[in-house]
C-alpha cells in the first residue's frame, strides 16, 4: 500500500512538473508568433501608406501565410470605402524581417511563383 502511495505521489509530481515547464514555452511560441504578426502588420501598413492616396484609412487582414510568404488583404475604411477598391500586400521574409514585395489587385505572376499562398 505504502509503495503503492510513492508511486502515485512520484507520478503526480511528474505531471505537475511537466505540465509547469511546458507554460512558458507555449507562451514564448505565442509571444514569437504574435512578434511576427505585428512585424508583417507593421511592415504591411507602412507599405501602403507609402504606396497609396496620402491620408488614406484601412485595415489589414492576413489571408495565408505559406513559408517565408504572407498575402494580407488591404481594406479599405471610412470616406475611403467606397472610393477605393480592397487590394492585397505580399510579404516575403528575408532574414528575420517581413519585407513587402508588392501591392494590388492582380497577382497572376505571384499565383504561379507561389501557388500555395494562393490555394484556399
Amino acid at each position: 500500500m505504502l509503495r503503492h502511495k510513492m508511486v502515485s505521489a512520484l507520478l503526480w509530481l511528474i505531471f505537475v512538473s511537466f505540465n509547469f515547464f511546458q507554460v512558458p514555452v507555449s507562451v514564448m511560441a505565442e509571444s514569437s508568433v504574435d512578434a511576427d504578426y505585428q512585424q508583417m502588420l507593421k511592415a504591411a501598413r507602412n507599405y501602403v501608406k507609402a504606396n497609396s492616396v496620402p491620408g488614406i484609412t484601412f485595415d489589414l487582414k492576413l489571408i495565408k501565410q505559406v513559408k517565408n510568404y504572407a498575402l494580407l488583404e488591404v481594406i479599405p475604411r471610412g470616406k475611403w470605402a467606397k472610393q477605393a477598391e480592397p487590394a492585397g500586400v505580399i510579404l516575403k521574409k528575408i532574414g528575420n524581417q517581413w519585407v513587402p514585395q508588392t501591392m494590388g489587385t492582380d497577382f497572376s505572376d505571384w499565383e504561379r511563383k507561389v501557388p500555395e499562398l494562393f490555394k484556399r
